[in-house]
C-alpha cells in the first residue's frame, strides 16, 4: 500500500529483518530505504519481506547494500539492487567477455599460423626455435639465411662535433642495442668495423653536439655495408659517395621461357619492391626474351619500370622526396595517383609503348572493372579482373597503370574504354580489389612486400616475402627516409637470397615442363646501360603529348574526382 508521510510525500512500507521500514518516493522517482521504527504508530502494514539488508545514508539518498524481496518484480528492493548494480557490476562482465573473446581469437591466429609455419619443408623441428624465431613464424617472417661481411665508413664536413649511433635496421631491434658509437669532430673519419652477421645495413643517427639551436639536430639514414658516405652541415644531412658493390650476372638473361615474376599491390611500399626490381635487371632479366611479368598497383608500376630499363633508384628517391611532401601535410597522403603520375612524366615518352617487350605483350597490368557507377565498387558484387598487356600509344600505358593504383588513397575509380552496345564505359580501379597477386601461370615466381603470416592477400603464399616484420601499415602511410632506403635494400637481398637459393631448380623445373617457345621478334633496343637495355626515342617521338590525353581521361586532384571531373572534359 503507499501512504503519505508526515511531510506528505508517497511511501511504501517494507520489513527488514523483522521491522517495518518507510520507503520515500524521491523527488526524481526513486526509491530509497530508510529505517522508521518510530513511525509504526502512522498505522502503516507490510508489503514484502525483506530477509537480508544493510542501509547507509548517503545525504539525501539511502542505497540498500544487500536484499532480496519476496516481490522481486517491480518492488523497492528490485529498484535497489538495480541502482546498486550499476556499471559496476555490468562492465566487469563484459569486459571478461571481451578478453575472452579476443584471448581464443588470438589462440586460434597464433596456433593457425605455427601450423601453417612447421609444416612447410624447409623448417627445422620445434626444438630448435627460439623464442624470436617463434615471433617470427607467427608474423609471417621468412628466415635469412645469409652472412653479410664488411663495414660502414663515414666522412664528416661538418663544421661542428657530431655523435654517431650505430643501430640495426630492423625497427623491432632498436630499442634494444646499440652496436656502435663515436664522436667525430670537425673534418674528422670513422670506420664502423661490423662483425659478420645477417644485418646488411645499419640505422646511422647522426646528432649535431654542438652548433645553432634553431638548426635540426639530428637526423638518422641508411647505410649499406662495404658503403663510404660523407655528413655535411649544419643543417646536418647525409650524401652517399661510393655505393656498396653489386654483383651481375646473365643468369636470368640465359633462362629458358616460361619464366615469369608476379609483384602484388603495395601502396607506400614500393620502395620493397623497386629494391628487388633493380636485383632483377643486375642479373639480366631485361635482357631475357620470355620473360613475362604481372602485376597489380605498385606491383605494376614496378615491372613495367624495371623492364623499361629505367634507373630504380632514381625512382626510389622521388618516391622519398613525395613522402617528404605527405610528412608536411598529412592531406597529400591520399594523393598518391599525382605522385604516380609525376613520376611517370620523368620516364614516359610518346614512343614508349613501341619498347619490344609491351609490343609483346609480356608485361600484364591487373586492374578491376565494375559497369556503371561507383557502387558497383562499393558492393563488390558486378567486380571482374582485366589483363591489359597490349597498348595503342603511351597514354594507354600511363592510364592502365594509374587505373591499377586506385584504391582510395590514390584516387577513386573513373571511366575509361568503351561500354558495351553504347553503354556507359566501365570504371576501373586497382586490380587489388579482385586479384591481388596476378600469376602468369602456377609456376610464376611471386613477390609479396610484407608480412603476411596466413597469406590473407593473396591466392598463393609467395616465393620472396621480407625477411624481418613489415607490416601492411606501411603501405598506406609511408615510412622515413631512412626506412625507406632500408626496404630498398631489403628487397634487393631478399630477391637477390632467393635467386642464390632456388633459381638454378625453378629454371631446371621449367626446362622440363615446357617446350622451347618461338623466338620473339629482334629487339630494336639502344644500347646496354647499367641497369639493362636503354630504350631510345627518335627525335619526333621524345614529346609528351601522352600527358594531355591522360588528363583528359584520368581526374588527378580531389576537386577534380568529386566534382569537375578531368580537365579534358
Amino acid at each position: 500500500s503507499r501512504r503519505r508521510d508526515v511531510f506528505g510525500r508517497h511511501v511504501g512500507i517494507g520489513r527488514v529483518r523483522g521491522r517495518d521500514c518507510l520507503i520515500p518516493s524521491s523527488p526524481c522517482g526513486r526509491s530509497f530505504f530508510i529505517d522508521v521504527g518510530p513511525v509504526l504508530a502512522h498505522g502503516a502494514t507490510s508489503l514484502s519481506y525483506v530477509a537480508q539488508a544493510k542501509t547507509r545514508m548517503l545525504g539525501e539518498e539511502v542505497v540498500v547494500a544487500k536484499g532480496d524481496s519476496a516481490d522481486q518484480m517491480g518492488s523497492p528492493t528490485s529498484n535497489a539492487k538495480q541502482s546498486r548494480a550499476g556499471w559496476c557490476t555490468r562492465m566487469p562482465t563484459k569486459l571478461g567477455v571481451s578478453i575472452l573473446i579476443c584471448t581464443v581469437w588470438s589462440f586460434v591466429y597464433i596456433s593457425c599460423t605455427v601450423a601453417v609455419q612447421l609444416f612447410r619443408s624447409d623448417c627445422r623441428p620445434w626444438p630448435w626455435y627460439s623464442v624470436a624465431e617463434t615471433l617470427n613464424i607467427c608474423l609471417g617472417v621468412r628466415e635469412r639465411t645469409s652472412t653479410y661481411a664488411g663495414g660502414v665508413v663515414v666522412h664528416s664536413e661538418a663544421d661542428a662535433e657530431v655523435g654517431l649511433s650505430f643501430q640495426p635496421s630492423d625497427r623491432a631491434r632498436q630499442v634494444f642495442s646499440e652496436l656502435a658509437s663515436a664522436t667525430l669532430g670537425p673534418r674528422g673519419s670513422f670506420a664502423f668495423e661490423a662483425p659478420a652477421s645477417g644485418d646488411f645495413d645499419f640505422r646511422l643517427v647522426a646528432r649535431l653536439l654542438q652548433g645553432p639551436p634553431l638548426l635540426p639536430q639530428e637526423i638518422a639514414a641508411n647505410v649499406v655495408r662495404n658503403g663510404t658516405y660523407k655528413l655535411v652541415g649544419p643543417p646536418l644531412s647525409f650524401e652517399e659517395v661510393s655505393p656498396p658493390p653489386r654483383r651481375r650476372s646473365e643468369r636470368l638473361a640465359d633462362a629458358p621461357p616460361g619464366l615469369s615474376f608476379s609483384f602484388s599491390a603495395s601502396g607506400w611500399l614500393l620502395a620493397y619492391q623497386f629494391g628487388a626490381a633493380e636485383c632483377l635487371q643486375n642479373h639480366g632479366i631485361t635482357r631475357n626474351p620470355y620473360a613475362r611479368m604481372a602485376g597489380t598497383s605498385g606491383g605494376a608500376l614496378s615491372l613495367w619500370t624495371m623492364m623499361y630499363g629505367c634507373d630504380m633508384k632514381a625512382l626510389k628517391e622521388f618516391m622519398k622526396a613525395s613522402a617528404m611532401t605527405v610528412y608536411k601535410d598529412f592531406t597529400q597522403s591520399m594523393n598518391l595517383r599525382a605522385f604516380v603520375l609525376d613520376a611517370m612524366k620523368t620516364v614516359l615518352r610518346d614512343c614508349s609503348f613501341r619498347h619490344p617487350t609491351f609490343q609483346q605483350g609480356r608485361v600484364e597490368i591487373a586492374l578491376s572493372e565494375a559497369p556503371g557507377l561507383v557502387s558497383g565498387f562499393l558492393v563488390g558484387s558486378r567486380l571482374s579482373s582485366r589483363r591489359v598487356r597490349r597498348f595503342n600509344d603511351s597514354a594507354d600505358v600511363a592510364i592502365a597503370l594509374l587505373a591499377s593504383s586506385s584504391i582510395g588513397i590514390s584516387g577513386m575509380p573513373f571511366a575509361w574504354g568503351d561500354g558495351a552496345d553504347g553503354s556507359r564505359a566501365p570504371l576501373v580501379a586497382d586490380g587489388a580489389f579482385t586479384d591481388f597477386m596476378p600469376e602468369v601461370d602456377e609456376r610464376s615466381i611471386k613477390l609479396k612486400p610484407f608480412s603476411d603470416a596466413l597469406n590473407f592477400w593473396g591466392k598463393s603464399p609467395p616465393d620472396v616475402a621480407p625477411t624481418e616484420f613489415v607490416p601492411i601499415s606501411y603501405g598506406v602511410w609511408p615510412p622515413d627516409a631512412a626506412m625507406m632506403d632500408h626496404l630498398f635494400e631489403l628487397g634487393y637481398r631478399d630477391m637477390e637470397a632467393w635467386l642464390d637459393r632456388h633459381l638454378e631448380a625453378h629454371l631446371a623445373a621449367l626446362s622440363t615442363a615446357s617446350a622451347p617457345a618461338a623466338p620473339p621478334p629482334p629487339s630494336t633496343a639502344a644500347g646496354p646501360s647499367p641497369s639493362g637495355e636503354r630504350f631510345e626515342c627518335s627525335s619526333t617521338e621524345g614529346g609528351m603529348e601522352w600527358y594531355e590525353k591522360v588528363r583528359s581521361v584520368v581526374p588527378i586532384d580531389w576537386r577534380e574526382q568529386l566534382f569537375s571531373g578531368p580537365t579534358g572534359t
